[in-house]
């Protein structure tokens, strides 16, 4: 058994005394085997014993077993293991109890990674990175975002294969085919996202008239290859009276296919060349002619 003890000032050590002692093992739900290094968080579970006291998390020995000592009366204990889903649970104690109890973790799929700037390094903040996957019941979609360092944790994924798509306002996206096991930790998923290409135009008719209400659809002639049909352009893509148009976030060295579309007129197709990084392609104009 392992007893850590708990951090506080010797004058709360006066005032405290311990209400009872807890003890038990942490065991794999799914193979019924010990986990070791699981750790044992414990926090007062009432606001009217909340106190400046510390208290040290436990950390389970090779046989899954941990004892912590508790000075309140009422304690939530967490408990987290790489590659299990985080169990909690409330104890309650009367003077000098101690309380024997196992806990059970279910085994989870869980992918952690960084999205940064391709071309600065610099992590990117509140990238959108959706997971699909599939299971028993149909198609499921988890979407977590980035922090302010570029790292997201995605947890509680099924076994199986993952498509992961990667996004940010500015840049193209990512899309990865991952396959995880339960129990498995993906932690080095680092995705460098290249700075977006900008198009803008205007769609005209044969009089030099600006049109409103023609739809543009950017797609990618070596495509990218997604089975979840997500559009991650952004911008104005259907035209006003103006006839201007403007799409933003577009992956950069990929061909481009740009269609437009509007009932009253002849649909016209234009192939673009690979752009840049960054790069800004402007006062494209689009002739439509009358049906």
């Amino acid at each position: 058994m392992i007893l850590i003890p708990l951090a506080f000032s010797g004058e709360t050590a006066n005032l405290w005394q311990s209400r009872g002692i807890i003890s038990g093992k942490v065991f794999d739900a799914r193979s019924g085997a010990p986990i070791e290094k699981a750790v044992i968080e414990i926090e007062p579970g009432s606001a009217a014993e909340d106190d400046e006291l510390i208290t040290l998390p436990v950390s389970t020995d090779s046989s899954g077993s941990f004892e912590i000592t508790s000075l309140y009366d009422v304690v939530i204990l967490t408990i987290k293991a790489e590659g299990y889903a985080v169990k909690r649970c409330v104890v309650r104690f009367t003077k000098s109890d101690r309380i024997v109890q196992d806990f059970h973790l279910q085994p989870e799929a869980i992918i952690r990674g960084v999205v940064t700037d391709e071309q600065t390094g610099i992590p990117i903040q509140e990238a959108n990175i959706t997971i699909t996957e599939r299971t028993d019941s149909g198609v499921e979609i988890k979407t977590v975002v980035s922090d302010e360092e570029g790292t997201f944790e995605a947890r509680g994924l099924n076994e199986g294969a993952k498509e992961v798509i990667i996004r940010a306002h500015g840049y193209g996206c990512q899309v990865q085919q991952l396959d995880v096991k339960l129990g498995e930790l993906v932690s080095n998923l680092f995705v460098s996202l290249p700075q977006a290409v900008e198009i803008e135009g205007v769609v005209k008719d044969e009089s030099n008239i600006p049109i409103a209400g023609a739809e543009i659809k950017v797609s990618y002639l070596d495509k990218i290859k997604s089975s979840l049909k997500i559009d991650w352009h952004s911008g104005r893509k259907t035209t006003v009276n103006d006839g201007v148009f403007f799409i933003r976030n577009i992956n950069p060295h990929k061909k481009l296919l740009i269609e437009v579309h509007h009932p009253d007129y002849q649909p016209c197709s234009l192939g673009v060349l690979a752009l840049r990084p960054a790069e800004k392609l402007t006062n494209m104009d689009i002739t439509l002619v009358k049906k």
